[in-house]
């Protein structure tokens, strides 16, 4: 998976529902298993003035006690989080 980042992008959100766990996705990008508290602090600190600016309700916004899988692609501020329970997949894109 390749990103780049577009000088002047705007910040997007989008959140996947799966009907079952997608396996193979998340088994080819890599997705980390482990609690990680500094992507948890980087991705709310991003991801606070967004929500403050948009409308996305509280039930698709990330709950860190509930277990989840991530993918960060730091060089270019997209965040993935994979919410375990509810079979979500959060894509935050952060503007630049």
């Amino acid at each position: 998976m390749a990103f780049f980042p577009v000088p002047g992008r705007r910040s997007q959100y989008t959140v996947f529902k799966f009907e079952e766990k997608p396996l193979d996705f998340l088994s080819q990008h890599s997705f980390q298993e482990e609690r990680n508290e500094d992507f948890e602090w980087e991705y709310d600190s991003r991801f606070e003035s967004y929500k403050r600016a948009s409308s996305v309700p509280d039930e698709y916004c990330v709950n860190w006690d509930d277990p989840y899988l991530y993918l960060e692609i730091s060089d270019s501020a997209i965040y993935f989080i994979y919410i375990i329970e509810s079979n979500y997949l959060i894509v935050f894109i952060s503007g630049t």
